[in-house]
């Protein structure tokens, strides 16, 4: 958030960048993850492959939603989450 402007983001798309710019990083991480548990028969694809059409559905809709939210807005509620989750 501070870093964006300085870079050119204007500040109505701060927020949305950095969400996005995190849940990218995790994407990349958990991908790795799940190779290291798969290559260790770690994961029950059985108890995967019913959830997966919920976790698809429930990534692009929050996707649209939360281009719907406005900027200050989506900082409200990620740092509410944040300080829950915390």
């Amino acid at each position: 958030l501070y870093i964006l402007p300085s870079v050119g983001i204007s500040s109505t798309q701060i927020t949305h960048v950095a969400i996005a710019t995190s849940l990218a990083s995790i994407i990349l991480t958990s991908m790795s993850s799940a190779t290291a548990h798969h290559k260790r028969g770690n994961i029950p694809f059985e108890l995967f492959n019913p959830i997966f059409p919920g976790i698809v559905i429930g990534s692009l809709s929050s996707a649209f939603v939360s281009e719907q939210i406005a900027s200050d807005d989506l900082q409200q509620a990620f740092a509410i989450f944040v300080v829950l989750m915390a």
